[in-house]
């Protein structure tokens, strides 16, 4: 596939701001792995995703056609480019990142959606940067009306259900682990990158760039190999990061 049936791509994804390429980890996986594979794109920012399939963000419009879910994004961007970042690990290998990628999106994602919804400080934050703008009938209404959505969904998941010091303690057992995971080494599996470092940028950078607070914090930005591996992800992908931290910012691609 030639570049110029690369630049028909348009990532559909929420607006840059807090210094992150992305809050939405999802969002982020995406665009990191567009940057990986050196994949032309365009970004279209909406703060809505009551359109978008499946009614979440992000989504992808390659030659005319939505598709929509992270994961399925990458695997169709695969297929289409030819790509198998992951063709240097082992089977055993393959496995831990699978099961890291699960760890990230299916479990350490609602400890960090707690700390954004449920914290008051972070909440104000968010509340402002994702409602701010709306008329005031909605302004006032809305937002409240979101985060009891996000704790519905939080208690039939079953993250919900705990307290908020057990929450934390979930959140810090699966930030060891990530940390254990990555050790030394340059990259989340080794010495080259793989597929998986797409969903571990978006989660650690999410963690230590944006500038809220929950007991995460101290484990995080004491842990050297996680602000070392920040850091080269990116100088690799993100390089307007290293000289921009002023709130919020709008990232163009």
């Amino acid at each position: 596939m030639d570049n110029q049936e690369a630049k028909q791509i348009t990532l559909v994804q929420f607006p840059t701001m807090f210094s992150v390429p992305n809050l939405s980890p999802f969002c982020m996986k995406v665009e990191t792995f567009l940057r990986m594979a050196n994949i032309s794109y365009t970004v279209k920012e909406e703060l809505n995703p009551a359109n978008a399939p499946k009614k979440k963000f992000p989504y992808i419009i390659h030659n005319g056609q939505k598709i929509p879910d992270s994961s399925f994004i990458l695997d169709h961007l695969s297929r289409e480019f030819n790509l198998d970042f992951n063709a240097h690990l082992s089977i055993q290998e393959l496995a831990v990142a699978r099961a890291f990628q699960r760890l990230f999106e299916e479990n350490f994602l609602w400890v960090l959606a707690y700390s954004r919804w449920f914290e008051d400080k972070n909440w104000k934050m968010v509340k402002e940067a994702f409602f701010s703008m709306l008329p005031p009938i909605l302004k006032g209404v809305l937002p409240n009306q979101i985060k009891r959505d996000m704790e519905n969904k939080m208690k039939i998941q079953g993250m919900g259900r705990h307290s908020r010091e057990e929450i934390y303690q979930i959140g810090m057992q699966d930030l060891r682990a990530i940390i254990d995971q990555l050790g030394a080494k340059p990259f989340f599996m080794g010495d080259q990158v793989s597929l998986v470092d797409a969903t571990a940028y978006a989660f650690i950078a999410n963690v230590l760039l944006p500038e809220f607070e929950s007991p995460l914090d101290g484990l995080a930005k004491s842990a050297e190999n996680l602000k070392a591996y920040c850091e080269r992800m990116q100088g690799l992908y993100f390089p307007e990061l290293l000289t921009k931290h002023e709130e919020p910012e709008m990232l163009g691609v």
